[in-house]
């Protein structure tokens, strides 16, 4: 009889991409168990974890995995995990007993989860979204990738948003988005993981300081409601994060959607996909006319090459090639 081949795969609960991940492998002919990579989604522990206090949960996290590990009866040829948080070289060792190769991937700069560097020598294939990591630390560089949720038609003859914007609030973020939607039909979703961690930033770090409470959810978006959004958008747009350099998911979404895109992240004009018809690349000194000016702008089809290069199903081929 055929055998499926087995993976294990830790991933962050966040917006599906830990299913979408799942069922991307088990496309490829494997048996995934799929578990979150942080042992608890108790909204305080999540908190302390996003904050780098991993240090008060060591006897927490490292039960949970070996309660995973313990259960594991037959040998695993795969194991992934993805932007791991939690898990340790310790642990990764033990999984080692009975995984047969480890792959490890970053969707978060090392400057965010600097304990992640810890692990690189203890996995058999270590990747980053992010270039500068790549190069910097000797590990393989991989952009992110769209799911098959955001393969979407053409755009409507009247969108309902000229730009969208759906994202974690962070550093600048409001402050920015604000001022690029002024004078546009605009749909404006700002997402913080918990209550703790919006007070933390804006009481302690000031990071958020000039965020108000009513303009923050800590409820994220359904992934058809994200859907739903971007499908009702004439351009989405991406402000990056001050400490990475690697494009969002957001970003690769909107090339899945053939979507246009405006962001702040200057990197992207070295990427395949990169068309001016399509991407507009900004600072603070962006003007509403030049907004107005791209807008106006027919979005240009790229090949399809380059649209199932970001695919969910190309992307963990990679890793399983590897393998």
């Amino acid at each position: 009889m055929f055998k499926f081949k087995k993976a294990l795969v830790f991933c962050p609960k966040f917006f599906s991409y830990d299913v979408e991940i799942k069922k991307a492998i088990e496309s490829q002919g494997y048996d995934v168990e799929l578990h979150d990579e942080r042992p608890s989604t108790n909204i305080f522990i999540r908190a302390l974890i996003r904050l780098g206090y991993n240090s008060i949960l060591n006897k927490k996290i490292e039960s949970y995995y070996l309660k995973i590990l313990n259960k594991l009866i037959e040998p695993v040829d795969f194991l992934i995990i993805i932007s791991p948080e939690c898990i340790t070289p310790e642990m990764l060792r033990k999984f080692r007993e009975k995984c047969s190769y480890i792959v490890v991937y970053m969707w978060d700069s090392f400057k965010n989860k600097p304990q992640a560097l810890n692990l690189i020598p203890f996995s058999d294939a270590f990747y980053t979204f992010d270039s500068d990591d790549a190069e910097l630390y000797n590990i393989k560089f991989k952009p992110l990738f769209y799911s098959n949720a955001y393969k979407i038609d053409e755009l409507s003859a009247r969108p309902q948003y000229d730009i969208s914007f759906i994202g974690t609030v962070h550093s600048l973020r409001y402050e920015q988005v604000k001022k690029i939607c002024s004078g546009f039909s605009c749909y404006v979703f700002f997402y913080c993981p918990s209550y703790m961690v919006f007070l933390f930033k804006k009481y302690i770090t000031r990071e958020i300081k000039r965020v108000s409470l009513e303009d923050v959810s800590f409820s994220s978006l359904s992934k058809n409601d994200v859907v739903s959004v971007v499908a009702n958008s004439r351009c989405i747009l991406d402000i990056s994060h001050p400490l990475q350099q690697g494009l969002t998911m957001r970003t690769i979404e909107t090339l899945g959607a053939k979507r246009k895109l405006i962001t702040t992240n200057k990197n992207i004009l070295h990427y395949d996909f990169y068309n001016e018809d399509n991407i507009l690349v900004i600072d603070e000194s962006v003007t509403t006319k030049q907004i107005e000016s791209f807008l106006q702008k027919n979005y240009k089809a790229l090949t399809a090459e380059l649209y199932n290069k970001y695919s969910v199903s190309y992307w963990v081929k990679d890793f399983l090639r590897d393998n």
